[in-house]
């Protein structure tokens, strides 16, 4: 995951970890399919040091989807 949005103020770095996984499961007329996406950071909220009235926020959070289909005969 590239980079979203404006560059960090300061010239300040941000340590992101990011890491996802898919899962698929196909088995006579039925599937499924789950997803689970992690997005953490150690800095979140950067205040600008010549205007402290902007901000950038890293986001950060856990998602899980999950769908099935079955075929119906």
């Amino acid at each position: 995951m590239g980079q979203l949005g404006e560059f960090l103020f300061n010239s300040q770095t941000a340590n992101i970890r990011y890491y996802g996984a898919d899962f698929h499961f196909k088995y006579n007329g039925f599937y499924l399919a789950s997803e689970l996406y992690n997005r953490n950071s150690d800095t979140r909220i950067i205040t600008n040091a010549e205007n402290l009235g902007e901000t950038n926020y890293i986001i950060s959070g856990t998602n899980f989807s999950s769908s099935s289909c079955i075929k119906m005969v």
